[in-house]
């Protein structure tokens, strides 16, 4: 498979952080940390079919020349060296921030190269159960997957099911989607037409229990959020030593991972 293509972004994935458009804190008073910088670390932004997964991904900071230690305090030394660096991770909600620099890297996890796939198969069955409160009418359903970037395509749609005076709510399930985190089920009671309030619930495995039917149909569901590519969101701060020596310093972060070809 093609290597996994690592790109990072400002907090709207509108600019790209490159060598010509560096990360930069401001000045910093020393011992007081800096404001935030919220960073999108994607891997296939550019949405490469069938690209390989950035395996047990972490991110650290080396000096100017990708050095872990050494190379003079002007290219990023003490940043590296003191580990001035404070990211914590927003994918993984974390509260706390951890000190990267030189060896000392954040794990991340993996970074999918991928879409999900649709789900596919969506059936229902209607039923009676303590707690339903589904009204009479014929219900259609389509259900996407999610993980860290976003939702899947809808799935094909369900067939309608008819609810009777015996029956108050619709047993869901589906196949299950390779990499999901969770699912987004959405209903209608006219084929075809899903709006904003067609959301029924969200499903941490591919089963779900439609109870109640407050819900109404409205425009037609804009098409989910979907992206090939992958990202983690981290927090990136600074906190310079009140010892450091005084002056601009230049340094890089660094994403590291394995994968397969």
């Amino acid at each position: 498979m093609t290597a996994p293509v690592v790109t990072m972004w400002n907090s709207d994935d509108s600019i790209e952080f490159d060598d010509n458009n560096k990360i930069a804190f401001g000045s910093l008073d020393p011992g007081v940390l800096s404001d935030p910088i919220v960073v999108d670390i994607f891997n296939n932004k550019g949405e490469i079919a069938g690209i390989s997964t950035m395996e047990s991904a972490r991110i650290g900071t080396v000096t100017f020349n990708g050095f872990v230690s050494g190379d003079g305090v002007v290219n990023g030394q003490e940043v590296v060296e003191n580990q001035m660096i404070q990211c914590k991770s927003l994918t993984l909600n974390e509260q706390s921030a951890t000190a990267i620099g030189g060896a000392v890297t954040k794990s991340l996890g993996n970074l999918y190269g991928k879409v999900l796939v649709p789900p596919v198969n969506v059936v229902g069955l209607p039923q009676s159960v303590n707690g339903g409160h589904m009204a009479l009418d014929t219900y259609f359903y389509v259900v996407s997957a999610v993980d860290e970037t976003g939702e899947t395509l809808q799935s094909v749609e369900s067939d309608g099911y008819t609810l009777t005076g015996e029956e108050n709510s619709v047993a869901l399930s589906w196949n299950a989607v390779s990499g999901a985190v969770s699912y987004k089920v959405y209903r209608t009671t006219e084929s075809g037409v899903y709006g904003a309030v067609s959301f029924v619930g969200d499903a941490s495995s591919n089963e779900f229990v439609d109870l109640l039917s407050s819900l109404s149909n409205g425009s037609p569901l804009v098409t989910a959020t979907v992206s090939a590519a992958h990202k983690h969101t981290v927090e990136l701060s600074a906190l310079v030593s009140t010892d450091a020596t005084p002056g601009s310093v230049t340094f890089r972060i660094r994403v590291l991972y394995r994968y397969v070809t």
